[in-house]
């Protein structure tokens, strides 16, 4: 029966997050995905397969053209790369594993979970509840839905891992195979996810709870043991770098920092252990928390505060303009999420954890020998405050469904007649019903209608960019530079390089990767100077525009990158002028003419349409009904037409064109002669040839003041090489 019911929650987990899998088939093999994070790591796996059992420590392709290294621990990628490699490799192969990776890990860890529930509370049917509980968690399954293929699937799994530690534990020791378990749980731990610095100091907060509660020296020796061999194996590692970036001293990396902490956890486990009483130990522990604080103070040990706080900083933000529109890291009771959603996506177990705390604390305040799985059990309940973000909510979930488990297991027992057990479990059942429309939302998830039409597929705007625009060079061995970049929004970065094979200027890592700030100055400037001084600083020749664009986010981006010193002084406008922006006149002017009310905003000299998406705004819901959702321009040096007319006088260029969905467009540009009669336009477009997808409906007509004064034809040579024509 335990196994049927164990069983059957692994199953339930799997159809859930599985259900809409047919809605992510990409016809041409493989899966497309939703993630934004998803992309870069299939870029990194591809990578990884190619160079396997090495990994590639470098990558040209993003952050162009200074490329990427190391931001994370490789050790997600490196596993997957592995999988991969062992099943043949190649795209389709890659997509499919990595698309069911996070239902199998959910169900692992749904499986797990059933394990660490039955030791703790000692009790099949906690076992069985808690599996049942996160199998079912709306938090949980919306970070191990497979279209959301990332790293956060395997967090649950790690933390279970550490909060296991001491399950491990026989009397007053940890045998020696228990030793080397732990060691690994750590390091795997931190291998997999750079977080786990998190749950390594929740296990060691317990460690220490039992070892000085319990006045365990030796179980005190056994884990000094393990934090210091842990500390040591990743010294050695820092010291060869295999991947790059270990030397440094940061908490984003597997570095030094890490070995830090370890060594400090476990000099204060072995001096537990020296000493011959707590009071000899505590005032030993304040003497050393004195020379560290002098330490802090005096400089040596402020960088170890600094990466602290600065891993902190990232769940708040500390007023950047990025992290606090980023939707992973809104509050999960921000004011456009109703109470009902959020009591619904937390489940009413999140509610009453509480109580499933204070119970467990007066049960083990009770007389008798102390339970200390118990003990451990409550000094991880801060877990539950993760709830408060959506970003870490599934580890709440985790959490939730040990304290649910509990909880019910507590009424199963006390009602010892069969049919209050049944009262238990149907209650334990309508009190998941809450949740309900998460698990059917989740169970019929489908791509947006601009991804699976504007961006993906034969034609799609990453499709386009692979088969019209020149290959660049060394996508699969990418220590050397490609000839050239595309600019696009950061979110987009991981897809172009992924799919469309080309490099890209921005990522989803934010500012921890160049080209962030440069990508959200270019779309908010108004100088086109300044924009194109960013696209030739980066190499950019194609940039990529989409309808739904957050450019107010942009706009005050520029002005925190140029605070932080990552963009020139007096970049950033002082005030934001959405219409007179790059990316409206790009998007919505396609680099035409256009007015900002009584002013004239001159055209884009340098920037030629060449793809514009099938796909309308209109169709997700904002824009007009004749304006694409993804744009793509060619940056070119532009013809300069020169010449004499009166003083003050307007010159006006107009070339007809039909776009790549036959649409009819008119570029106009004008300049106004100065006092000496001298007037300069400088022209995108040739009127000779397609240029992209796009064709010219004639020549330039020109026309001074109102009067139309004759035509002219401007090649293609013109253009590219910025040649200067004299009329």
């Amino acid at each position: 029966m335990r196994r049927i019911s164990v069983g059957a929650a692994m199953m339930l987990s799997l159809l859930i997050r599985c259900l809409p899998w047919h809605n992510f088939v990409n016809p041409d093999g493989g899966f497309y995905f939703y993630s934004i994070d998803s992309y870069d790591h299939l870029r990194r796996i591809t990578l990884g397969v190619q160079r396997f059992p090495s990994l590639a420590d470098f990558d040209y392709y993003a952050a162009f053209p200074l490329g990427l290294g190391q931001l994370w621990a490789p050790g997600f990628d490196y596993v997957l790369s592995a999988l991969c490699s062992l099943a043949g490799g190649g795209r389709e192969v890659i997509e499919t594993i990595c698309f069911f990776f996070n239902p199998a890990v959910a169900a692992l860890t749904v499986l797990l979970v059933f394990f660490i529930a039955r030791a703790v509370f000692r009790s099949q049917a906690a076992g069985i509840f808690a599996a049942l509980l996160l199998a079912l968690h709306p938090a949980y399954v919306a970070y191990s839905l497979p279209m959301n293929f990332d790293h956060h699937s395997v967090e649950p799994l790690l933390t279970l891992l550490l909060f296991s530690l001491p399950l491990l534990e026989r009397r007053d020791r940890l045998p020696l195979v228990s030793l080397f378990v732990s060691i690994a749980a750590l390091l795997l731990a931190i291998v997999l996810w750079r977080g786990s610095t998190l749950y390594w100091g929740f296990a060691f907060v317990s460690i220490m709870s039992r070892v000085v509660l319990g006045r365990n020296r030796p179980l005190a020796l056994s884990y000094g043991l393990v934090f210091g061999v842990a500390a040591l194996i990743l010294a050695i590692y820092c010291a060869l770098d295999p991947w790059g970036g270990a030397r440094e001293f940061s908490f984003g990396v597997i570095s030094l920092f890490h070995v830090c902490l370890l060594t400090v956890c476990a000099s204060i486990l072995l001096l537990f252990r020296l000493c011959r009483t707590r009071r000899v130990f505590l005032w030993w522990l304040a003497g050393g928390a004195v020379l560290v604080l002098v330490a802090i103070l005096a400089g040596p040990l402020a960088g170890m505060v600094k990466q602290i706080v600065g891993g902190f900083s990232f769940v708040r933000g500390q007023g950047d303009p990025w992290l606090e529109s980023n939707s992973e890291l809104r509050g999960v009771f921000k004011n456009r999420y109703s109470f009902w959603f959020s009591a619904s996506y937390l489940t009413v177990f999140w509610w009453l954890s509480p109580v499933a705390v204070w119970l467990g604390f007066r049960q083990w305040c009770k007389g008798g020998k102390r339970d200390f799985l118990l003990l451990n059990f409550m000094l991880w309940s801060p877990l539950l405050a993760m709830g408060f973000v959506i970003r870490y909510s599934h580890i709440a979930g985790l959490f939730t469904s040990l304290t649910g488990a509990f909880l019910a297991v507590k009424l199963w027992e006390r009602w010892e007649e069969r049919r209050l057990q049944w009262l238990v479990i149907a209650g334990f059942f309508l009190l998941l019903l809450p949740a309900a429309p998460h698990l059917r939302e989740a169970m019929s998830a489908d791509l947006p209608g601009h991804m699976k039409y504007g961006l993906y597929g034969r034609q799609g705007v990453l499709e386009w960019l692979k088969q019209k625009t020149p290959p660049t060079s060394h996508w699969l061995n990418p220590v050397q530079k490609p000839e050239y970049g595309v600019l696009a929004r950061w979110s987009m970065g991981a897809q172009i390089y992924q799919i469309a094979q080309r490099p890209a200027l921005s990522t989803a890592f934010g500012w921890e990767a160049y080209g962030f700030f440069q990508e959200a100055a270019f779309w908010a400037t108004e100088d086109e100077s300044k924009a194109l001084a960013i696209i030739q600083e980066a190499r950019v020749r194609y940039v990529v525009a989409q309808a739904a664009h957050d450019l107010k986010t942009d706009f005050e981006e520029a002005l925190f990158g140029q605070g932080r010193g990552d963009l020139p002084p007096n970049f950033a406008a002082p005030v934001f002028r959405p219409e007179r922006t790059m990316q409206v006149r790009l998007m919505r002017g396609d680099g035409s003419i256009m007015k900002d009310g009584s002013v004239i905003v001159p055209a884009l000299g340098s920037f030629r349409l060449i793809y514009e998406s099938s796909y309308l705004a209109s169709k997700a819901g904002g824009g007009s009904a004749d304006l694409s959702y993804y744009k793509v321009f060619e940056v070119v040096r532009g013809a300069e037409l020169r010449g004499r007319v009166e003083r003050g006088v307007p010159v006006t260029l107009m070339l007809e064109l039909q776009t790549s969905r036959q649409r009819k467009m008119t570029y106009l540009s004008q300049a106004l002669a100065d006092e000496n009669g001298l007037f300069s336009v400088r022209l995108p477009y040739a009127t000779i040839g397609q240029q992209g997808d796009t064709l010219p409906l004639g020549d330039y007509a020109i026309f001074v003041g109102q009067e139309r004064k004759g035509t002219i034809a401007v090649s293609e040579a013109d253009v590219v090489n910025g040649q200067r024509i004299s009329l």
